[in-house]
């Protein structure tokens, strides 16, 4: 990094990437390296210690693929997108942080979720469900966060039996809402997580920026790995 003050760089001119931007003005252990959007010419944006994705989802493999070229660190806010070899094309090159909901409690949530799939996989009288809430204007579903709350269930689960059905509803003004159950007979046991504020989403992805920032943090990772350190 340079010297004490981490140099961030940001794709995505949209409300997540303003709140980045204003989020590392207002902080003195960071500064701005670069604000682009999706006109940028990447060959000319200036040399960053980190940089946060949170452009749409069809920009971040041109993205990928400018971290791998400029050796740079990249933490993927972004939903909507997918990369089946995401893993082997970073392999040891650089650290990409998958981070597509932002929040570090959502990151604590995930291991929640594994440790639910396991309960749901040893027992075939349970079953898990999923249910996601966001405002009227996002176009993914399911959501990004829902994807990856699922695919922590599943892990822990280990078994295809153990599937989760996801219900995404599109409405109103919600930032964002996700309640994880499981069903018994009798019984039934929610965890949910609601944003109160769209900074959450900003104080977790420059968490995880510095924190993948550190020397030789290379690999695929996500906001797990920072918060089950703390």
């Amino acid at each position: 990094m340079s010297g004490a003050v981490l140099r961030v760089g940001i794709f995505g001119r949209g409300r997540l990437g303003s709140t980045l931007a204003e989020h590392v003005g207002r902080d003195p252990s960071t500064e701005l390296g670069f604000y682009a959007d999706r006109r940028c010419v990447l060959d000319q944006l200036e040399q960053v210690d980190v940089a946060i994705d949170a452009s749409l989802g069809e920009a971040v493999p041109v993205h990928v693929d400018w971290a791998l070229a400029t050796s740079t660190p990249l933490v993927i806010g972004s939903t909507g997108w997918s990369n089946e070899t995401l893993a082997r094309d970073v392999g040891r090159r650089i650290g990409v942080m998958l981070a597509p909901n932002g929040s570090l409690l959502v990151a604590l949530f995930e291991q929640f979720a594994a440790e639910l799939g396991r309960f749901v996989g040893a027992d075939s009288d349970t079953a898990g469900f999923l249910v996601e809430h966001h405002h009227a204007a996002k176009q993914d579903a399911p959501s990004g966060t829902a994807l990856r709350l699922g695919l922590a269930f599943k892990s822990g689960a280990g078994t295809c039996s153990a599937d989760l059905p996801i219900q995404s509803v599109r409405a109103g003004s919600e930032l964002g809402l996700h309640r994880l159950g499981v069903d018994l007979t009798n019984e039934t046991l929610e965890i949910t997580h609601r944003v109160r504020d769209r900074s959450v989403f900003a104080v977790g992805l420059l968490t995880g920026a510095r924190w993948l920032a550190q020397p030789n943090r290379t690999g695929l990772f996500t906001l797990a790995d920072v918060t089950s350190g703390r």
